[in-house]
């Protein structure tokens, strides 16, 4: 398997996949990478943050096991953690690459985010010269 990096050997591919972009004829399947700027909530960080607010440990790295646990404790709100992690995502802020993003012909956007940086994005550019279709 060729690396990822060695473009010398992989110009043909490049060229089909840049090709591709250009005539709006890729899927882009974004994750919680593409949130990543000066903060991250990824859920670990979910997991130490709201730990804080709760003022103890449940010893447990795994989100959905952290839930089941808070869970089974009758005096945990799950909107209040829903509500928590809205305030977290809130602070996130679009950046260079969000804005990238958004002004690339993309057929479809495939994400697992529960963010809007993207389709901020979009508002911020829309209308500008890098606005190339309508997201």
């Amino acid at each position: 398997m060729e690396h990822i990096l060695d473009i010398e050997r992989q110009k043909g591919e490049l060229f089909e996949i840049f090709a591709n972009i250009k005539d709006s004829n890729t899927i882009l399947f974004l994750g919680a990478g593409a949130s990543v700027g000066e903060r991250k909530y990824l859920s670990k960080e979910l997991i130490e943050l709201y730990e804080l607010h709760l003022q103890r440990s449940l010893n447990e790295s795994n989100i959905t096991n952290f839930i089941d646990i808070l869970s089974a404790d009758t005096s945990f709100s799950r909107q209040h953690f829903d509500d928590f992690v809205v305030t977290l995502l809130k602070k996130l802020k679009v950046t260079a690459a969000h804005k990238t993003l958004a002004t690339i012909p993309w057929r479809e956007i495939i994400t697992t985010n529960y963010d809007l940086l993207v389709e901020m994005a979009f508002d911020e550019v829309a209308g500008g010269s890098d606005n190339v279709y309508e997201l």
